[in-house]
C-alpha cells in the first residue's frame, strides 16, 4: 500500500445517492509487484480493504470507481519477475470512523489478515 487518503465526498453523494448517507470515501492507493514472473496478465489486482486504527473492518461496502481512484488490472506484460503496476481502489467508512490502514484477508489470509498502515 502506497497510501490511504480521503476521497471525494461530493462525487461519492453523485454516484450513489441516498445509499452514501453517512459514508465517508477513502482511496486506497497501491502497487502490485509480480515476484516470480507468473504470467498473471489481465488479472485483477488483489483486493484491500480499508481498516480502522484497531485493525478491524469498517463495516460499510463501496464498490466501482471514484474520481480519480480507478481499479486497473494488470497489463499484458505482467509476466515478468519485478513487473509492477499502479492501482487504487474505493472503500467507505462511516462518518466519524478513524480509518487508519488497508488489510488483505482473502484465501489462505483469512484467518490472519495482512495489515497495512501509512
Amino acid at each position: 500500500m502506497t497510501a490511504i487518503e480521503p476521497g471525494d465526498k461530493a462525487a461519492l453523494d453523485q454516484e450513489f445517492g441516498a445509499r452514501a448517507e453517512g459514508i465517508n470515501p477513502y482511496y486506497i492507493r497501491y502497487t502490485v509487484e509480480n515476484v516470480d514472473g507468473t504470467d498473471f496478465s489481465f488479472t485483477s489486482a488483489p483486493s484491500l480493504r480499508a481498516t480502522t486504527a484497531e485493525r478491524r473492518s469498517t463495516g460499510v461496502v463501496v464498490s466501482g470507481d471514484l474520481g480519480d481512484c480507478e481499479g486497473e488490472s494488470a497489463p499484458a506484460e505482467f509476466n515478468t519477475p519485478g513487473a509492477t503496476y499502479d492501482t487504487c481502489r474505493l472503500q467507505g467508512g462511516q462518518e466519524g470512523a478513524d480509518v487508519a490502514g488497508a488489510m488483505y484477508d482473502e484465501d489462505d489470509y483469512d484467518e490472519s489478515p495482512i495489515v497495512w498502515t501509512p
